[in-house]
């Protein structure tokens, strides 16, 4: 293409009237800028499009820090909202976890309170005994009163049992009853200290109950027989201790008959 037009310009100047050397060193010279303004132009096209394609990836560059930076605020709320409800279930649970030892601090003394006076309303129940003290009489009596105050029998621990060398001592008192119509005997249950008052109370009645069958069953009559049950309050002596093994033991009182009717 510049051949031709560096052709048609010489033909131009040779027309004008320049020799053909001279017009050939001006076509040349036309032609040198024209490339130099087409090689500027061709440069700053390049330059252009340089710029523009930095421009695009600088764009890039920014959008992709925008939304890195908008998943990192992003994690950094759903974290701090996380730590939130966290810390919120955590004071829920403490003050469910009050609620319940508030709740039960406030039961505790009230079921404590409802077991003690239960205990104590079964104590209650038990009539407050009365220790009589041994009929001195004429007769029969009197010699009954005497035999009664050497006797004692021993039990094992939380046992109803009667052991087997106090079925002598029973007879005698048996047979003492059948000939003495004027006499109760009274038959008093004991207990020691050890285990709970209500089952001390229980086993010193059965004590005093396996006695009386025992009497009947050897020939004294049921209307001459009483039994009474006194724990733990009436130890064996004023100087042993409350659960000493002697206050496990049944004891006879001797009284009259009209006294006990009376």
């Amino acid at each position: 293409m510049f051949e031709k037009s560096r052709s048609e310009e010489m033909v131009r100047l040779r027309a004008a009237g320049f020799s053909l050397a001279h017009a050939e060193r001006l076509a040349r010279n036309k032609r040198g800028p024209g490339l130099v303004i087409m090689g500027s132009s061709a440069a700053a096209l390049l330059l252009l499009g340089g710029i523009v394609t930095l421009g695009f990836d600088m764009t890039r560059t920014v959008e992709a820090q925008v939304q890195t930076q908008a998943a990192v605020t992003q994690a950094q709320i759903s974290d701090a909202l996380a730590a939130t409800t966290l810390l919120a279930l955590q004071q829920n649970h403490l003050s469910q976890s009050l609620a319940l030892e508030e709740r039960a601090q406030a039961v505790e003394p009230e079921q404590t309170a409802r077991a003690a006076s239960g205990v104590t309303a079964d104590i209650a129940q038990e009539p407050e005994p009365v220790v009589p003290e041994t009929v001195v009489a004429s007769g029969c009596v009197l010699d009954l009163s005497r035999l009664v105050q050497e006797v004692t029998l021993p039990f094992a621990s939380a046992s109803a049992q009667l052991p087997e060398a106090a079925k002598p001592v029973l007879g005698t008192l048996a047979a003492g009853l059948a000939e003495c119509d004027a006499a109760r005997l009274m038959i008093s249950g004991y207990s020691d200290s050890t285990g709970p008052e209500v089952g001390n109370i229980q086993i010193n009645w059965q004590r005093a109950d396996a006695t009386m069958s025992e009497l009947v069953a050897l020939g004294a009559r049921p209307d001459q027989l009483e039994v009474m049950g006194f724990g733990t309050r009436v130890p064996a002596s004023p100087d042993a201790p409350a659960s000493a093994p002697e206050n496990r033991r049944v004891d006879f009182r001797v009284l009259r008959r009209d006294e006990v009717e009376g």
